[in-house]
């Protein structure tokens, strides 16, 4: 029984032994092949720059220089507002984020139509509209105010508050305000918006419809 034993102890080395040389085999072998492939791959790659047969693979590539956007494409003939223009125009602004940013551009579009020098607009009532913060108080909340007007200084000429002669005849209601439309056209504020601009050199505009323009 006991030599039985010893037997069955002195195979279990055996095999232990053989299984331990085995992998060290795998082990080696299996190394040289990835040296072998490496080396052979990097042979290879440089054969195949090398080759004048495949130039055209790895020729010179073209300038990507028209594919980069271009900050400022005003055309030459694009004049800068000038101070002496038709007058001012403030404006009230209702709604949620996506109508006060419509608005907003509107504005602009629209002061430079019109020649006018544009007064920082008023957000009205947006604690109550949709998606608004009631950290909203104004519209330095959406907007860098001397960023916003330092970044328009070459379509419209912006500024925080009416001068402070217009101002009080604002207080008084002296100045003409229009309520447009998302859908008003170019041609409103042309001949029905500028004549009275011109007149009174002040005039507001009450946005509530997401933009004023169409």
């Amino acid at each position: 029984m006991k030599s039985k034993i010893k037997w069955a102890a002195l195979g279990g080395l055996v095999l232990s032994f053989t299984s331990i040389l085995v992998h060290l085999f795998l082990a080696k072998s299996s190394a040289s092949l990835v040296q072998y492939g490496a080396a052979t791959a990097f042979t290879e790659d440089l054969h195949y720059i090398g080759n004048p047969s495949r130039k055209e693979v790895v020729g010179k590539g073209e300038c990507i220089e028209p594919l980069q956007p271009y900050a400022n494409p005003r055309s030459v003939s694009y004049s800068v507002p000038h101070e002496q223009n038709n007058g001012f125009i403030y404006a009230k602004i209702r709604g949620g984020f996506e109508k006060i940013r419509t608005s907003i551009c509107d504005l602009v579009t629209v002061s430079r139509l019109l020649n006018a020098t544009l007064v920082i607009p008023e957000i009205l009532e947006s604690t109550q509209s949709k998606g608004i913060s009631s950290k909203f108080k104004s519209f330095s909340y959406l907007y860098d105010e001397k960023q916003f007007i330092a970044a328009l200084a070459s379509d419209v000429i912006i500024v925080r508050n009416l001068p402070s002669d217009l101002m009080e005849g604002r207080r008084q209601k002296q100045y003409p305000i229009f309520k447009p439309k998302s859908s008003s056209s170019p041609n409103f504020y042309l001949h029905e918006v500028l004549p009275k601009l011109k007149n009174a050199k002040v005039i507001g505009l009450i946005l509530t419809d997401g933009g004023c323009l169409q």
